[in-house]
């Protein structure tokens, strides 16, 4: 016979069943359980690390200072820019987040030159 005869007959003689007859079935399934679980926290970790690792630090000021630091050695631009851009950074109070809330941001300063 062949092998594949010989399942078959195997899988009607259980009635239908491929499990074993010892009863070790639940460790299969226990296993994969603990597999599925190993995995969820392996993914959430994975993210977690990779998110913190993406945010900015405490100081706004050296995140954004660091920013400009990379666009500045990446060529994006010029001395000039980045040390006009590092001065408003260093000069606004709020350490340079300047986005869009209620004055004292980059755009809002009412002690800078017009044009």
């Amino acid at each position: 016979m062949s092998m594949i005869t010989t399942l078959a007959a195997d899988y009607a003689r259980r009635g239908g069943h491929m499990h074993d007859e010892g009863g070790r079935h639940w460790v299969w399934g226990s296993l994969m359980i603990l597999f599925l679980i190993l995995l969820v926290i392996a993914v959430v970790w994975f993210v977690r690390t990779r998110t913190l690792a993406c945010r900015p630090s405490a100081g706004g000021v050296e995140s954004a200072e660091q920013i400009l630091a990379g666009r500045f050695a990446r060529g994006e631009i010029e001395a000039d820019e980045y040390h006009e851009r590092l001065a408003v950074l260093r000069a606004t109070p709020d350490g340079g987040g300047g986005g869009g809330g209620g004055g004292g941001g980059r755009f809002g300063r009412k002690d800078r030159p017009e044009g």
